[in-house]
């Protein structure tokens, strides 16, 4: 090869290098393992649920949604604050048709202070037959979105609030419907015949089915997949409402930032809902936590262990706090605030260690599971549901309208407060899954909440619930709310208003309200130090 070759080959060689570069690159950029993960995950949980449907009695499974949590979170803690105010949700929420409302207030409404927003639901036989109702019927003046507005800003008022979203909640997810409108960003003003507003329409595309059909838009059924058009286009308040709108009857839903993907029960038709429970507050865990060597205690244990461990905590310092204070007061103050945060964090550890819930888990989460089919009335009170809203599913296509789909959802309404309106609902009397966490489990997973206004557990019971309200350890039930209004009962998730939050609530919220929880207890423990060292 002479000199000329060589000095035409070796740019071209070093062109096709670098191409090459940029192609893996741009795999290794897009190429997400997690992904992976969580579908295989989620497959293999709908697997044991089917097989329980099936052939009942019980089957454990374990279950893992990862996610890479970026090392900035650890370091600061307003890091977690714009991953979660920017992208809506965590990077994956599994639930069972529609996620229910209100699960998710640790890390929708934690970090900046929003007007309320309410998810609403078409009413039984909203279309007469024979007629048909479009989208434009929806949207209109005086349509479902302008009466329902109405009605819950009339019973806002007081508050000193309004909706800056309403959200559908029973119509199934499709692209030619409507689902929420956005106060703050309405999608209804544009002109369609310009090209400027349908190069925007088009950017703003809410997205499609995969499997579907070609003249009506409506879903195939079984296992399938709506991708989004551009998921960063939408407000942050949008990509949150998402995940109450139900990806199909009958079906667990896995929302991640690309796609809703849907896994139908196929085994579980006769199931009328999937019932989610958590609890840790066994006496043995209770004692071996109190007398634990090492000095910590893991998330579980009943409330009068956590007391007697805080307790042993306090004591340490009985007979040495007056000369402390008398020799060194400022590391006096220092020390106590730090052990009042270690109480503080002992005790809401109790709190962490109930859950009961429509099923939804968030990443990241690892958890052991067992799964049981069985009546709904006969789920043990501890974690039975007081009352179900109950709102038939519908589908929207072009053609038809709106229209009947073959089944009803359930979600319960026991978290709801009464500040607005008494909730109403009513039991259920068919079979049901109850999904029940069996360890202890790792990562954020769920907000905890441990409101349960009656049951058997003794730390479910009346006495132990009004004490974790007064502390302000139940941000779902002190959050959520329920409208009555002329076509039925919304679900109202009220707004957090940080400056008038009290010391109590602020210790739960750098505890445990505020996602990615994966701080460690050190983290925490400084957090707590901070927050209570003034008092």
């Amino acid at each position: 090869m002479t000199d000329v070759d060589r000095m035409i080959w070796l740019p071209v060689g070093l062109f096709f290098v670098l191409i090459l570069l940029v192609v893996i690159a741009t795999i290794m950029a897009t190429a997400d393992p997690n992904a992976y993960i969580a579908d295989r995950n989620t497959r293999e949980l709908r697997d044991t649920m089917n097989f329980v449907c099936q052939n009942g009695g019980q089957k454990e499974v374990r279950f893992s949604l990862p996610q890479s949590v970026p090392y900035l979170v650890e370091l600061f803690s307003m890091a977690s604050g714009f991953i979660a105010t920017k992208n809506g949700d965590p990077y994956y929420v599994l639930y069972y048709e529609a996620f229910p409302p209100g699960d998710a207030i640790g890390w929708e409404s934690y970090y900046h202070v929003t007007d309320a927003k309410a998810v609403t639901y078409l009413p039984e036989g909203y279309v007469p037959t024979g007629d048909k109702k479009t989208i434009d019927d929806i949207t209109g003046t005086g349509g479902f979105f302008e009466i329902s507005r109405r009605d819950i800003d009339g019973k806002l008022s007081n508050k000193g609030t309004s909706a800056e979203m309403i959200i559908i909640g029973n119509v199934m997810l499709g692209e030619d419907f409507t689902h929420f409108i956005n106060y703050k960003k309405s999608p209804f003003n544009s002109d369609p015949t310009s090209t400027k507003d349908r190069l925007i329409t088009e950017f703003f595309n809410f997205g499609e089915w995969w499997y579907k059909d070609p003249a009506t838009n409506v879903p195939e059924g079984g296992d399938n997949y709506f991708e989004f058009g551009n998921y960063n286009s939408l407000s942050p308040q949008e990509k949150a409402a998402i995940k109450y709108i139900p990806c199909g009857d009958n079906a667990l839903c896995l929302k991640t930032r690309r796609n809703v993907y849907r896994y139908v029960l196929d085994k579980c038709g006769g199931i009328e809902h999937v019932v989610f429970a958590y609890d840790s507050t066994s006496i043995s865990d209770a004692y071996n936590a109190a007398l634990s060597p090492t000095g910590t205690i893991a998330v579980g244990g009943v409330a009068r262990s956590i007391i007697l461990r805080s307790s042993v905590e306090v004591l340490k310092y009985t007979g040495r706090v007056a000369t402390w204070i008398l020799r060194h007061p400022l590391l006096a103050a220092v020390l106590i605030a730090r052990d009042v945060a270690n109480t503080g964090h002992y005790f809401y550890s109790a709190f962490l260690a109930y859950k009961s819930s429509d099923f939804s888990i968030a990443s990241p989460c690892e958890a052991k599971m067992t799964i049981e089919k069985m009546d709904c009335a006969g789920i043990d009170d501890a974690y039975k549901c007081g009352a179900y809203q109950k709102v038939p599913l519908y589908e929207y296509s072009e053609q038809s309208g709106i229209r009947n789909a073959t089944g009803y959802h359930y979600t319960c309404v026991d978290k709801a407060n009464s500040d607005i309106d008494a909730p109403q609902g009513e039991q259920l009397t068919g079979e049901c899954l109850f999904v029940r966490v069996s360890e202890t489990p790792e990562g954020y997973c769920w907000t905890a909440d441990p409101y349960k206004a009656t049951g058997g557990n003794p730390f479910t019971n009346t006495t132990m619930s009004a004490i974790a309200s007064s502390l302000g350890f139940t941000p779902v039930r002190d959050h959520t709310s329920v409208a009555q209004t002329a076509d039925g009962q919304a679900t109202i998730l009220m707004p957090f208003d940080k400056e008038k939050l009290n010391w109590k609530e602020k210790i739960a919220k750098e505890i445990s309200w505020k996602w990615p929880n994966d701080k460690s207890d050190e983290s925490i423990l400084s957090d707590l130090i901070q927050l209570m060292t003034p008092l």
